[in-house]
């Protein structure tokens, strides 16, 4: 993002009596140019993972990640070549690199077997004795799913590392947002015509569960709903921008809270119809804690907001008035899907506590090396108990970091959730510190609150089209989070303010 091409930024004007080389000024150019066809890359792939059931089948995450592979080595031959420069590696995002490099190295250690015999999965030995022979024993159960869980972990991160990029060209940044609600409004709207005209399938396959539930193109309702949750958040986002943009003058002559609904319903009814579309999926996806999440996403995202200096605490509250009463206004149209929602809570959480019991049991026997990442569905196996009763299928441990702990180890666990920590405060720090664009740092903060959360009784991260989605956004949002930018050509050093 050129420093030219930011009117009005006084830290952008002071530099540009430095910048009289026509090589520094072909460079700044030269950057917006190459980097465009990354960010299309980028995009429409990231936008295209919840197609095909949520990328959960190998070979789709496995094709998007190889895609994601060719855009990045793309990437790095333009920054080799001088063509655009590596930015936005702030103190956070640089201490959550190394945090994740320490969990990627962990899980290579997991599966190779150049590791003291006392590490090793009591199932090696076992299985020596039982064929009669010598095996060579490793941490993971399972090192072949531990190296596929490494693939996906690496591809997240590359997606992250290349919104990163992307989001350090405002326009950029903001169209990726854009697209993102646009692409879940569609997700949302397919699912709710599906629904609505009585198919009960998922794209070319007829659904095997929740029947009579939205899941858009997901199989399972509750990761239809996280994504969606996200969606959401990307247009009340985009509603708060109009609600700021709004011109003192119209204010002053009909009053704030005319002005405020003339903005949402008139001027950007589009955005609205989308916000109540997804919502309304959202409820009758049936997902308590998909619902709930989102709705706190929102909250996260009207809060966060208040602490900024671009958006003035009485137009939040305003705003924040009219989200409760859209959201009371859907809730009521959808009394009978809600009370379907939450009718068996006690039922299923007896099942999850079970689940949760026998997690915890694994952690215990192995809390700092961990079981193997991505070996739990193998692990639990052994673990359940003969006669046990447990009603939801356990390829999932319905708590993301129950399940970390286990597969990873305590230690490796919680470096990881310190990574994203770290994304998080970035993120929060650029609420804080913008005087205005802060729809995305602010975008960045909501997503992670709702998926923290949703993660607590779920397994939505560990869908690969919601952590790949996660990642974009939260990429997007650490760039954005930043009050100015370097960008560095092979001649050229300027500096861009927001």
């Amino acid at each position: 993002m050129s420093s030219l091409a930011v009117p009005g930024g006084g830290g952008a004007m002071a530099e540009l009596p430095k910048l009289h080389k026509p090589a520094e000024l072909y460079v700044s150019r030269r950057t917006r140019e190459v980097s465009l066809p990354i960010s299309i890359a980028l995009v429409g792939l990231v936008l295209l993972t919840p197609l095909p059931f949520g990328s959960v089948t190998p070979w789709a995450w496995g094709t998007f990640a190889a895609l994601t592979a060719l855009i990045l080595a793309a990437w790095a031959i333009l920054a080799v070549l001088g063509h655009h420069s590596i930015g936005g590696t702030s103190g956070l995002v640089r201490a959550a690199a190394v945090l994740y490099a320490v969990v990627i190295a962990w899980i290579v250690i997991q599966a190779l077997p150049f590791t003291p015999r006392s590490w090793h999965h009591p199932i090696w030995l076992e299985a020596a004795r039982a064929l009669g022979g010598s095996l060579t024993g490793k941490i993971s159960l399972d090192p072949g799913e531990t190296m596929s869980g490494l693939v996906r972990l690496l591809w997240y991160g590359a997606i992250f590392w290349l919104a990163l990029q992307m989001g350090r060209n405002k326009t950029h940044a903001r169209t990726g947002l854009k697209l993102f609600a646009w692409f879940a409004l569609a997700y949302a709207a397919y699912g709710l015509l599906v629904n609505f005209a009585g198919w009960d399938v998922v794209l070319w396959v007829r659904k095997f569960v929740y029947q009579g539930d939205v899941t858009g193109t997901f199989i399972n309702k509750n990761s239809f709903a996280a994504f969606a949750g996200m969606g959401l958040i990307c247009v009340t986002a985009l509603l708060i921008d109009c609600v700021v943009d709004i011109p003192p003058s119209e204010v002053d002559r009909v009053g704030r809270p005319t002005a405020i609904v003339t903005t949402l319903v008139g001027r950007n009814w589009s955005l609205m119809l989308a916000w109540v579309v997804i919502f309304s999926a959202i409820i009758l996806s049936n997902s308590r804690a998909g619902l709930v999440c989102s709705i706190l996403g929102v909250i996260a995202l009207i809060v966060a907001l208040s602490f900024s200096n671009a958006v003035p605490l009485r137009l939040g509250r305003w705003f924040a008035a009219t989200i409760a009463v859209v959201i009371v206004g859907v809730f009521v149209l959808s009394g009978d899907s809600i009370d379907k929602s939450f009718r068996y809570v006690g039922e299923q959480s007896q099942a999850r506590i079970a689940i949760y019991e026998t997690t915890v049991e694994m952690i215990t026997d192995a809390p700092v090396l961990g079981m193997g990442f991505g070996t739990y569905p193998q692990v639990f196996q052994i673990y359940r108990k003969s006669g046990s009763d447990h009603r939801i299928p356990a390829r999932k441990g319905h708590n993301t970091y129950l399940e970390n702990a286990a597969e990873l180890g305590i230690p490796a666990a919680a470096i990881l959730v310190l990574a994203v920590v770290f994304l998080f405060l970035m993120c929060m720090t650029g609420v804080r510190t913008r005087r205005r664009d802060v729809a995305l740092p602010a975008t960045g903060v909501a997503t992670t609150v709702l998926l923290g959360l949703h993660s607590v009784v779920d397994f939505s991260l560990q869908i690969p089209a919601i952590a790949a989605s996660f990642a974009f956004i939260l990429g997007l949002a650490c760039a954005q989070s930043r009050s100015g930018t370097r960008i560095r050509g092979p001649r050229s050093k300027a500096s861009a303010a927001d």
